[in-house]
Order: C-alpha cells, then structure tokens, then sequence
C-alpha cells in the first residue's frame, strides 16, 4: 500500500514524465540554438556541440529514441558540471545539476506519454 497525500494523481505517472521530458527538449532546444548561432565562435567543433544539443532536444520533443538522447544530454550535463568545478566557476552549476539529474531520470524512467517510442 502506498501512502499518497493525493492518490488518484498516480494515475497520471506517464503524462508526469512527459512534462519533464518536453522541459528537458525545450532546455536543449534552446541550448543548442544559442551555441550553433553564436557567429563570433571560432571553434567548429563548438558548433557542432550546438547542433547535437538541438538534435537530442528535438528527439525529446517527438519522443523517440528517449533514452539514448536522455544520456547524451546527461553526459553533455556532466561534462559541464566537472568543467565548472575544476575552473571553480560555481554560477551554473546549480542549474547544469538540475537539467543532469532530469536526464538521468528520464534515461531510467523512459519517454512517458505521447512518444514515439513507448514501451510495448
């Protein structure tokens, strides 16, 4: 027996999920545009950070191949977590925890409802 203040509502776990999964592809959508578009980067392969950010946003958005593109997202996180801790840049890094630990909850939780690639 599971004691819930509001027990009906877990009824409704898969649209849940869904919500977390379009914040985390609105995030990365976003994400992904302000790299790619950003003209004065001089370095191509940040560009290309950018597109693979919006590419796993826009596979989220859909819902299709959830979890692969939940750890992309996670080890992008990651990679930005250890890289403002090793420069002692603590701004972000609030918010780079939050969105890694959405995408780890995604890649065990799968895409919820309304995707492409919901579990037979």
């Amino acid at each position: 027996m599971i004691l819930s203040l509001f027990p009906s509502l877990l009824t409704y776990q898969m649209i849940g999920i869904f919500i977390i999964r379009i914040a985390l592809s609105l995030t990365f959508l976003r994400l992904g545009y302000r790299i790619a578009s950003h003209l004065q980067l001089k370095k191509s392969w940040l560009k290309s950070v950018g597109w693979v950010a919006m590419i796993v946003g826009l596979l989220l958005l859909i819902g299709l191949y959830t979890q692969a593109a939940a750890l992309l997202a996670a080890l992008m996180m990651l990679s930005l977590v250890v890289r403002e801790i090793r420069h002692r840049q603590f701004d972000n890094l609030n918010y780079h925890l939050l969105v890694l630990v959405i995408a780890l909850a995604l890649l065990t939780l799968g895409p919820g409802a309304f995707a492409i690639d919901l579990p037979l």
